[in-house]
């Protein structure tokens, strides 16, 4: 303790410490431990060379680990080396140790391990090295296994079960930490940014956030009582859930309408006669009532004239391009700036013009583009959109938030409830039509609306998406107003989700989830190019990788803190004893 190797290595050499000598129970009288509290690299490794002398049956690395980290900082010059001898002659820093003495942010526990304590301390560098050195010593560790001559005979399922245990051991072992680490975190703001460095280097070595250990996150970062009454894992919302949404049935028949026709697929059958739509469309669409018309069509030759027959009243629609000929009662019904932007031409028309009547054709301007009119005019017409979205999911998922954007500007609730249910669905190319749905069991009628449902989980939200989904909704004001129904499972209630809710909150979670995907996405690597730094000198360009990730962890923390529970959680039923028979 003295730090003293010469004299220590004079009495090895002389066996004096076998003279007598009860080793007791106490663990602090393992040598081992007691080198390991010298701070001195140097004696640990003459006690490991003398280990064969030792009166100990085996020395307690583990302990000794631990004593390491605790006696050293990470920035101390034999802190790292110390450290990485003592993983690889065989401590697992995994192992939780029994504390005999109080440790600082370990007050209080009976417990704790050497990678917990150093994460608590905020040492990146020693929660790095303990990682990285403990995962090639088992890899070493599996392969002498495999040849040991007393194992060579066993069958390659042992040794993968062996590893699967392991493995198994370590991840809840790091969740374990991260959980702990992120709630002190929060408690002392002062060593904040440390400990989150620490989660993050944790993140980004495989370790996770599973259901067990969000509910314990939000149990120690909500002040809220209602999180202890949601302490049930199968009560977290579940990626596999079904969400349905109620849409304004197609343009009824009207006798007032100058395009009154009983069958509600009427105006998909004009967007079809539309020249300028047909040349436009493919033959292969999303929708099979949509394929078999223009198959029917082929041989026909209708054309926009037809449409002028009747009493039908038109508008020329200009979005950065050839002009396109529309019916003005679709698109009024449908999208309150339309509907305003033809008005506002009528009146300036009839107040320039005498002779113009109702039903001259007029023309607005749109700043829209052209492919985005094509969606807009798609579900406009048709309730949905059946062709154009990219077979990318990166590039659907953007072109479905850019529409959503589209949709809010000109004021079309439909189109945006669509986007949204899209970005949730398994099949986000799926047609939302009445014809497709009824087809595979997922639409109904009641008085006036359709309901429509899609199952997850999101195709589109995914780990390359996640951040363009937070980027392009965050503080957007959603003036539409519309309600997702998050249907529950067996035993569970289902839930009312206004706009974007559903889809936030998925997102946000996932991200957690699967944060060390995340860091290796372009998303993440624009986010880093944005915050570029430049030095006091002008003379470098440099981005924090780690601070970026570190904001990102804070970031999606605060959010979960303030979520609803509701959107996280499914409220049970109350079940009477044959439901729960059902069930059961």
């Amino acid at each position: 303790k003295n730090g003293a190797p010469e004299l220590v290595a004079f009495l090895l050499t002389w066996r004096g410490n076998q003279r007598g000598h009860n080793p007791g129970t106490n663990l602090k009288n393992c040598p081992l431990v007691a080198a390991a509290e010298t701070k001195s690299i140097e004696m640990l490794q003459l006690i490991l060379e003398h280990r064969h002398l030792s009166v100990f049956e085996a020395f307690d690395y583990s302990y000794a680990l631990f004593t390491t980290v605790s006696m050293f900082q990470d920035s101390d010059p034999e802190a790292i080396d110390a450290v990485r001898l003592l993983i690889v002659e065989g401590a697992n820093p995994y192992q939780r140790i029994i504390l005999t003495e109080s440790h600082g942010t370990c007050a209080g526990s009976d417990v704790c391990s050497s990678i917990t304590y150093a994460a608590l301390q905020g040492y990146t560098d020693f929660v790095s090295c303990m990682i990285d050195t403990y995962q090639l010593y088992e890899r070493k560790r599996m392969k002498l296994m495999t040849e040991d001559p007393c194992l060579r005979m066993k069958a390659l399922d042992y040794f993968q079960s062996i590893e699967r245990e392991e493995q198994e051991r370590i991840k809840q072992a790091l969740e374990d930490t991260l959980v702990k680490t992120i709630i002190c975190s929060f408690e002392n703001p002062e060593i904040s940014s440390p400990r989150l460095g620490c989660c993050l280097s944790i993140l980004e070595r495989g370790g996770c956030v599973t259901n067990r250990g969000l509910i314990a996150l939000l149990m120690g970062l909500r002040s809220d009582d209602t999180v202890h009454l949601m302490n049930a894992v199968d009560s977290i919302v579940p990626d596999k859930l079904e969400f349905e949404a109620s849409f304004q049935c197609e343009i009824s028949p009207r006798m007032n309408s100058p395009y009154s026709r009983p069958d509600a697929h009427d105006s998909s059958q004009l967007l079809l006669l539309m020249d300028w739509f047909r040349s436009n469309t493919p033959s292969n669409t999303d929708c099979n009532w949509i394929n078999k018309r223009i198959a029917s069509m082929k041989a026909n030759k209708s054309s926009d004239s037809d449409q002028h027959k009747g009493r039908n009243r038109f508008c020329f629609i200009n979005a950065n391009g050839p002009k396109v000929l529309v019916h003005q009662e679709i698109l009024m019904k449908k999208s309150g700036k339309i509907e305003a932007a033809i008005r506002f031409e009528e009146m300036k028309q009839a107040s320039i013009d005498e002779t113009y009547s109702n039903n001259d054709t007029i023309e607005i301007f749109l700043d829209i583009s052209v492919h985005h009119l094509c969606f807009l005019l798609q579900h406009c017409y048709h309730g949905s959109i059946f062709f154009g979205l990219p077979a990318d999911s990166k590039l659907a998922c953007e072109e479905l938030l850019d529409l959503y954007h589209l949709a809010i500007e000109y004021l079309c609730p439909s189109l945006a409830l669509e986007c949204e249910l899209r970005l949730l669905a398994e099949n986000p190319y799926q047609c939302f039509c009445s014809s497709c749905a009824e087809s595979k069991d997922l639409y109904s009628r009641h008085q006036g609306e359709r309901s429509f449902r899609v199952k997850g989980p999101s195709k589109l939200l995914n780990p390359n998406t996640y951040l363009n989904v937070i980027s392009y909704t965050d503080n957007m004001e959603v003036s539409c107003n519309y309600n997702i129904i998050r249907k529950g499972s067996y035993g569970f209630m289902d839930a009312s989700m206004g706009p974007l809710s559903a889809t936030r909150a998925i997102t946000w979670k996932s991200i957690l989830f699967n944060f060390d995907k995340v860091l290796k996405t372009d998303s993440f690597l624009e986010l880093c190019h944005s915050n570029l730094v430049q030095d006091e000198a002008n003379t470098r360009i440099s981005c924090d990788y780690r601070n970026v990730g570190i904001l990102l962890l804070r970031t999606v923390l605060d959010e979960l803190r303030t979520l609803p529970l509701d959107l996280m959680f499914m409220k049970r039923k109350v079940l009477n004893i044959d439901e729960w028979r059902r069930i059961k």
